[in-house]
């Protein structure tokens, strides 16, 4: 889910070896996102979470 949206940046390296070792902490954030807005505003918000 994360790297689609890094995918182009050149960075999917990167943050493939983040979302491995984060992996169930993106979950959670994301299921608690998820609960409050819509899944577009999920995925915004996920974004934004990494610079």
């Amino acid at each position: 889910m994360v790297l689609e949206f890094y995918t182009s940046t050149g960075q999917d390296e990167l943050v493939f070896n983040v979302t491995n070792d984060v992996s169930g902490q993106l979950q959670v954030l994301h299921d608690g996102l998820s609960t409050q807005s819509s899944d577009d505003s999920a995925c915004d918000a996920m974004k934004t979470s990494f610079p």
